[in-house]
């Protein structure tokens, strides 16, 4: 078996994919520590952060309580325009892992819109 492990695109079938992405910053956080619980299809919690310092349309990823890093800057304009309106529509998927690769391009997230409910 592959060390690399792909995405599976029946998982989300409904929702609607918008941003796919490298987790910015992510040897700078506990990536490292929950690296072996990232599997395909978990997910993760989007957290503004509008008072970073960096990046004011900063939105940091989380698993459980383990902050992996940001949407990249050029992927987080919208998406924070958005929750600062209030909405909450988003989810944060993991694509994709590679454990062979350098640290920063061994996590993929998906940036999924939550369907309303029927």
């Amino acid at each position: 078996m592959s060390p690399i492990s792909q995405p599976n695109p029946a998982t989300h079938t409904r929702s609607k994919l918008i941003e796919s992405f490298h987790v910015s910053g992510f040897i700078y956080y506990d990536g490292a520590l929950v690296f072996d619980q990232l599997a395909i299809g978990k997910k993760l919690t989007l957290r503004r952060e509008p008072d970073n310092h960096y990046d004011a349309n900063a939105i940091a990823l989380y698993y459980g309580v383990h902050k992996l890093g940001f949407v990249p800057r050029d992927s987080n304009h919208t998406i924070a325009k958005v929750m600062d309106a209030g909405y909450d529509l988003f989810e944060g998927v993991v694509q994709q892992r590679d454990p062979t690769q350098h640290p920063a391009q061994q996590i993929r997230v998906g940036i999924f819109i939550i369907p309303a409910a029927e």
